[in-house]
């Protein structure tokens, strides 16, 4: 019966070894999983800058517009 026990010690610590395997496999998926929603984010931060440039540079573009109209006025009252 002492070698069937050591067999079966054996084979629980195969299984053991195999299920962290198998549980590290997972993490390490999750890991990258998380990663790549990280990158996603930082992908939408830079798009929300973008944004904000473009609408800083429509304000510029609105003031230039106002101050040309402003100037024609008052040449053309004067």
């Amino acid at each position: 019966p002492q070698p069937i026990q050591n067999t079966n010690s054996l084979s629980i610590l195969e299984e053991q070894q195999r299920q962290q395997q198998q549980q590290q496999q997972q993490q390490q998926q999750q890991q990258q999983q998380q990663q790549q929603q990280q990158q996603q984010q930082q992908q939408q931060q830079q798009q929300q800058q973008q944004q904000q440039q473009q609408q800083q540079q429509q304000q510029q573009q609105q003031q230039q517009q106002q101050a040309v109209a402003a100037a024609a006025v008052q040449q053309s009252t004067s």
